[in-house]
């Protein structure tokens, strides 16, 4: 398996044997843009300032796989958070959803920690995780909240991610879960701890723009 960005490895932990998202409900959507756009933001593509994203400069080829999200920020930069989710979340067709759903599943299988195949009724694209590939990903997490590695930004992003969208329970016994979140905010407080703070700050942020907050619960 080739390495994979925090959305990439994000949605690879989220996804179920018949290739789609699991429980497929409001706050993994969120979550999912949320990663998408710190990327992007990362990269410094967008802006995000005043609970607005801005468009910079152009989607560069290596991030080809936010290309449908990108070209709807370029379109409508710039944008309110809150336009978004809901373009993204509420949505009679899903287009935007699915497209962007696909672009990211897509790369998974470039990547090879994915495989195609039909998902639903109406034989919709979907991406069947490779369960190896989410063990690694999962057991890399681990080792450096155990303080067998340094604790990288993507780490802790996923962490965050995974919490909040309800999945790390799949993962992690409830024990070990207050651990590692106790270990996170006490990293992130740290001095050198600046920009892994700010990733999770903005994941944050997004999450409590979204309309329907009581669907993605603090904890």
């Amino acid at each position: 398996m080739k390495p994979l960005s925090i959305c990439q490895q994000y949605l690879l932990c989220i996804l179920n044997e018949k290739g789609v998202i699991k429980g497929y409900t409001a706050e993994k959507r969120v979550c999912l843009l949320a990663a998408c756009v710190l990327e992007m933001r990362l990269d410094g593509c967008i802006k995000v300032e005043q609970k607005q994203i801005r468009v910079v400069k152009p989607l560069p080829e290596r991030l080809s796989y936010f290309k449908p999200l990108y070209d709807f920020l370029y379109e409508k930069s710039p944008i309110k958070i809150i336009k978004m989710l809901d373009a993204y979340n509420i949505s009679l067709t899903d287009k935007k959803f699915q497209e962007l759903f696909c672009s990211l599943g897509d790369s998974l299988c470039e990547k090879e920690a994915a495989e195609r195949c039909k998902a639903g009724l109406l034989s919709k694209k979907g991406y069947r995780p490779d369960r190896e590939a989410v063990d690694t990903i999962i057991e890399k997490m681990k080792k450096e909240f155990n303080g067998k590695g340094k604790l990288s930004d993507n780490s802790a992003a996923l962490l965050t991610l995974l919490d909040r969208s309800h999945h790390l329970g799949e993962y992690v016994e409830k024990e070990e879960q207050k651990r590692m979140l106790d270990y996170l905010n006490t990293a992130s407080e740290a001095v050198n701890g600046q920009t892994l703070r700010q990733q999770i700050v903005y994941i944050q942020q997004v999450l409590s723009t979204l309309s329907l907050t009581s669907a993605v619960p603090k904890k």
